[in-house]
């Protein structure tokens, strides 16, 4: 063995830990991109399921405004024709 043997090993053990560090990494990042993509999906189940809600009250207001709009109306019809 040579006098640098020793560094040449520490070189590999070195671009091996930093191999192994970066898919790690890629393996974080891949796992971080999932739990994103599952956070977004999450979020947009959320939006359509409020905007569901806010179609449905939208309608139900209108509903009691035509309701009330026509007992007006044939209260108003109903006075005029007394008269």
């Amino acid at each position: 063995m040579t006098a640098d043997a020793p560094d040449d090993c520490l070189a590999d053990l070195a671009a091996a830990g930093y191999e192994s560090c970066q898919a790690n990494a890629q393996a974080g990042n891949q796992a971080m991109n999932e739990a994103e993509s599952e956070i977004k999906q999450r979020n947009r189940k959320i939006a359509e399921n409020e905007s569901e809600r806010q179609t449905i009250s939208a309608i139900r207001v209108s509903t009691w405004a035509v309701a009330i709009a026509v007992l007006i109306g044939l209260a108003v019809f109903g006075w005029v024709m007394l008269r």
